[in-house]
């Protein structure tokens, strides 16, 4: 079967994350702002915890749309090298992004889903717009809107300490 596109994208300031799904010859999006407690699990860096959210940007693809991506092949394509090269190993040299990467890993096991990350141009990256929060070309080209949802393995905070994820994915 034809794979479906995952678009990832993540502001730094103020915070958020969105992304995009292609399938079956539709679109939807969707974006929100990570909450507190979320922002707070992220070690101190000088880059504003834009790698860390660009990882949050595919969580949040993935928690969205899980109905639709179970037992699927996947395309996650993002613009952050980080991102990419990270949840492609499969690991990260900081704490909290492997706690994220770890998450989605278990949850592609859990859910059957093939997947390939790829690298996309950040002009190229449909997920931009959402996560600027400019919706007017979106909405003209017919780009359904889907509420946000972050699934607790990628929100709790005590998930990412212990990395404990059991029935998190239920």
């Amino acid at each position: 079967s034809k794979p479906l596109h995952l678009f990832a994208d993540a502001r730094s300031t103020p915070p958020r994350i969105a992304a995009i799904l292609v399938a079956h010859g539709r679109a939807w999006y969707t974006d929100m702002e990570p909450s507190q407690s979320v922002m707070q699990c992220f070690e101190a860096r000088s880059d504003k915890q834009i790698c860390g959210l660009e990882l949050l940007s595919i969580a949040l693809g993935l928690s969205t749309w899980t109905h639709l991506l179970a037992g699927r092949k996947l395309k996650i394509w993002s613009d952050n090298v980080g991102a990419e090269k990270a949840t492609s190993k499969g690991s990260s040299r900081a704490w909290d992004h492997s706690c994220i990467i770890h998450c989605m890993w278990t949850f592609f096991a859990l859910h059957g889903i093939e997947v390939w990350i790829e690298r996309v141009p950040t002009e190229s990256n449909l997920a931009d717009l959402p996560s600027r929060e400019e919706y007017a070309l979106l909405d003209k080209l017919h780009v359904h809107k889907s509420v946000p949802l972050l699934l607790p393995c990628f929100e709790n905070p005590a998930s990412w300490e212990a990395l404990k994820i059991d029935g998190a994915f239920l």
